[in-house]
């Protein structure tokens, strides 16, 4: 699973994250998102324990500095280890894809959201189309095996 690991490792290696490490020194790594119609942007974010904040860092032709929120949560996220991911980004949006495809037909995806994040202790793809009828179906795939954990379709008028 190089695809990530060296992306990682180009925003790490990148002047503007080196700048901004060198005043964060105990922040780590904890989740990636890409959110898109056709051509995915990944973001890499990193969370601060001290100052409770999340910086992330977008990476196209080149590494920028997109954002730095403060956030409350009870725990603190875990750090992915991506050494355990054996399922890349294109093979996780493919998976998801081709279980839209064969459970949800009639679903068809307009925006993407695609997510690699440590949660109910494993690392996993956390993946969500919004699609056409105004629904969104989430699919979390195991990313060392790349089996599906669980899938669910839901309207957007629901969450009101």
């Amino acid at each position: 699973m190089t695809e990530i690991k060296e992306l990682k490792q180009e925003v790490e290696n990148s002047k503007v994250f080196r700048n901004w490490q060198s005043q964060h020194k105990k922040a780590y790594f904890y989740m990636l998102f890409s959110m898109f119609d056709s051509k995915p942007e990944l973001e890499f974010s990193y969370y601060e324990p001290d100052s409770k904040t999340v910086t992330t860092f977008t990476i196209n032709k080149s590494v920028g500095l997109k954002s730095t929120e403060a956030v409350e949560w009870e725990e603190k996220p875990k750090e992915p280890k991506l050494e355990q991911v054996n399922v890349g980004f294109d093979e996780a949006l493919k998976k998801g894809l081709e279980l839209q495809e064969k459970y949800y037909t009639e679903e068809g995806p307009i925006k993407k959201i695609v997510i690699l994040q440590f949660l109910d202790e494993r690392i996993i793809w956390n993946i969500t189309f919004l699609t056409l009828s105004f629904s969104t179906l989430n699919i979390k795939l195991d990313a060392s095996t790349g089996s599906v954990i669980s899938h669910s379709l839901r309207k957007l008028f629901d969450f009101a």
